[in-house]
């Protein structure tokens, strides 16, 4: 269903569906970046008891750069029941590098309070984290919820670890393909409004009559042309 699907908004809606399908979560959603980091919901599946929220939008602190750079080594986060009680770590200091001993390959790590107050504001209990990769950056999460605690065995978990190559190679490959077609689209048009120019001596007459190569071009609404002080 990933491979047959053609746009990323597709692979997105796929996704959400069969992965609330195979693993039983009472909600998954897709969750995708921009360039500074602020998140929107782009494609979700969810029980009617949990709130919709898709095409919400939130700041970049939501996932703080830590967490993101962790997602980069780890292909997801689960936490199996946020009213869970802490086991104290021993030693807390690593006696072969006399730092603090480095948790983050470990699964069984603690949750930020913070992190715990934001579940129970979602009244959920369970969720899960999966890393979508683009060209070996994070491009995105798919975040998956529980209204109750809920445990996944090791199987589940590591095809979950897979699905996210496959789903981050799939999505990389179409706007890999988007962007060679985009930049093909525009080196056509620009070769047409270049032949354009050289075989009409009327400049003028050229950019107002043939304008939409130029709105085309800059993917704009309009051309103003300002010649000898007078405005077209």
């Amino acid at each position: 269903a990933i491979e047959e699907a053609e746009t990323v908004q597709q692979v997105c809606e796929v996704v959400v569906k069969e992965l609330r399908n195979l693993s039983g979560f009472d909600g998954v959603l897709m969750y995708q970046f921009d360039e500074e980091w602020n998140g929107t919901v782009i494609a979700e599946e969810k029980d009617p008891r949990l709130e919709t929220y898709i095409g919400q939008t939130f700041p970049a602190s939501d996932v703080p750069r830590q967490a993101r750079q962790l997602y980069l080594k780890n292909p997801y986060r689960l936490i199996p029941n946020r009213v869970y009680n802490p086991i104290r770590l021993y030693p807390v200091i690593n006696p072969m590098t006399g730092s603090f001993i480095d948790l983050s390959d470990c699964n069984l790590r603690s949750v930020a309070g913070v992190h715990l107050e934001y579940m129970a504001n979602m009244d959920i209990k369970a969720s899960m984290s999966i890393r979508v990769l683009y060209n070996d950056s994070l491009w995105g999460l798919i975040s998956c919820h529980h209204i109750e605690e809920k445990y996944l065995n090791y199987e589940l978990c590591s095809v979950f670890e897979w699905l996210s190559s496959v789903i981050s190679s799939r999505i990389t490959s179409i706007i890999n393909k988007e962007e060679f077609d985009y930049s093909t689209q525009l080196q056509n048009q620009r070769v047409l409004l270049t032949d354009s120019i050289f075989a009409n001596n009327n400049l003028k007459a050229l950019l107002i009559d043939d304008a939409y190569h130029l709105t085309n071009l800059f993917k704009a609404t309009g051309t103003v042309l300002l010649l000898d002080g007078k405005m077209e």
